[in-house]
């Protein structure tokens, strides 16, 4: 099936989920609007969402790694507070470690979706499926 510009489908998906990966929120969701709103082919929409959906985790997993050393600063001052110690220079180096691993994954997540999305498959990730599948049924 192609889309209204003339691109198949799976091409455009895996345009998408290239877009999640390397171009950020506003060519993602420009993109996820476009198919959601002009197009007609349910396996597209549900699958640029997906990608749209992988994206918020992969930032809410940053968010949550990135928030450790706020966390670990604002130990620092109560303990320091008090006169004590605290030093946490392994944590951040551990944290450091938890970002290459996260991009790392979410390179690959993205990357795979993107050529499964070419033959016309999809990568099955549970919960955002059943999300997916939620919100469309």
């Amino acid at each position: 099936m192609k889309t209204k510009f003339g691109l198949s489908t799976t091409v455009y998906t895996a345009g998408v989920f290239f877009l999640a990966l390397f171009g950020g929120y506003t060519p993602l969701l420009i993109a996820a609007g476009y198919a959601l709103v002009a197009e007609e082919d349910l396996w597209l929409k549900k699958t640029v969402v997906k990608a749209v959906m992988m994206q918020v985790c992969f930032s809410i997993l940053f968010l949550l790694i990135g928030a450790i050393p706020t966390v670990l600063e604002l130990m620092r001052d109560v303990v320091t507070l008090f006169n004590g110690n605290f030093t946490y220079a392994i944590v951040i180096r551990l944290q450091n470690i938890a970002v290459d691993v996260a991009d790392i994954i979410r390179d690959v997540f993205f990357v795979l979706a993107a050529f499964l999305a070419l033959k016309g498959k999809s990568l099955g990730i549970g919960f955002i499926d059943s999300f997916v599948e939620k919100h469309f049924a």
